[in-house]
């Protein structure tokens, strides 16, 4: 009978994983919980529950799960990076460092918990120490990409952005078809206004998927920065045909409206954006500009008014505002 209890509690424990590891975590966890009848003391499939918790959100039962696999051998050291994991989600960042080191003090080569050390470091903004962490977890394990995308995310908040693109590169090299990369690569290129590098990396994305919004948005934007006013349009037309609730886009074709002079058309697409939001500082600010470029004064001093409204602090509607006044003296 024991033999034939391990046996379906090893197979139970099998299908679990394996529907964890396709992100099926609801149906995993049924797996786990009928395998934990024939053994509650499991350390593995306690873990493995834990995990599927943890990915379900369920942070207080995960945790759980992980002191008693922890009460069983206080050397799992995936259960203490797993309860730093939480603990970081949790905003607890003491208890989330305290868990990674006692991960690392059990095993110093287990590169995830030196990647999320690093990445709870980024978080409360000590970048330049974080990269010590992810450069460790590269140290002993030099294809993990996620601290690859973690090191480029810290490059990009300190400006580095040529260092940034050396990460994205690296991570490319292993994966190429990585549409994020791709689209993280195009962002940080059209930062530095290498445009015709950016659009490259935004067609790289599209090849992946011709249905990335933000990709052919971010075309539209360099197109309409290049001056090439159609093909920015086109580029916005495309996404609004796809999502036409798409704000920034909106408010992309309006901006670009305005800049051939179509200050109808601008009018048109700020008056559809701001009915999708209308706690839109920005969309209230440019609609008064349209208006203004039409000559109606009193209409635009009431969009800028909306603006400051929102933030009355907002410079740009300030000055709009007064200009009009100005213009009336």
């Amino acid at each position: 009978m024991k033999l034939f209890n391990d046996f379906k509690k090893r197979s139970l424990l099998n299908k679990g994983v394996k529907l964890l590891n396709q992100g099926k975590y609801g149906e995993s966890l049924e797996c786990l919980d009928k395998a934990l009848e024939l053994d509650p003391n499991d350390r593995e499939i306690l873990h493995s529950k834990g995990v599927a918790l943890k990915e379900l959100g369920k942070f207080e039962e995960s945790i759980k799960c992980f002191d008693k696999v922890l009460e069983l051998d206080k050397k799992v050291y995936s259960a203490w990076n797993n309860k730093g994991f939480i603990f970081a989600k949790l905003g607890q960042q003491r208890d989330a460092l305290k868990c990674y080191d006692k991960a690392l003090e059990i095993n110093p080569k287990y590169f995830d918990a030196w990647n999320n050390k690093g990445g709870l470091l980024t978080k409360l903004g000590k970048y330049e120490e974080s990269l010590k962490y992810y450069n460790k977890a590269l140290e002993l394990n030099p294809k993990y990409l996620k601290a690859w995308n973690n090191k480029a995310v810290v490059f990009g908040k300190l400006g580095k952005h040529e260092e940034e693109l050396n990460c994205f590169d690296k991570i490319l090299e292993m994966n190429p078809e990585d549409t994020d990369t791709w689209y993280n690569k195009g962002v940080s290129l059209q930062e530095m206004e290498l445009y015709q590098e950016a659009l490259k990396s935004y067609d790289m994305v599209l090849k992946l998927d011709e249905t990335d919004l933000s990709a052919i948005n971010n075309k539209g934007v360099i197109f309409k920065e290049l001056g090439k006013y159609n093909k920015a349009l086109e580029c916005f037309d495309k996404v609004l045909e796809l999502n036409p609730n798409k704000i920034e886009t909106m408010g992309n074709k309006g901006i670009t409206f305005r800049e051939l002079g179509k200050f109808p058309e601008s009018l048109n697409c700020f008056n559809k954006l701001l009915k999708l939001n209308p706690n839109d500082k920005m969309g209230w600010y440019h609609k008064g500009l349209a208006l203004e470029k039409l000559g109606k004064h009193v209409e635009a001093i009431k969009s800028f008014d909306n603006s400051l409204k929102l933030d009355p602090d907002f410079e740009p509607a300030k000055k709009g505002k007064e200009r009009i006044l100005a213009s009336k003296i």
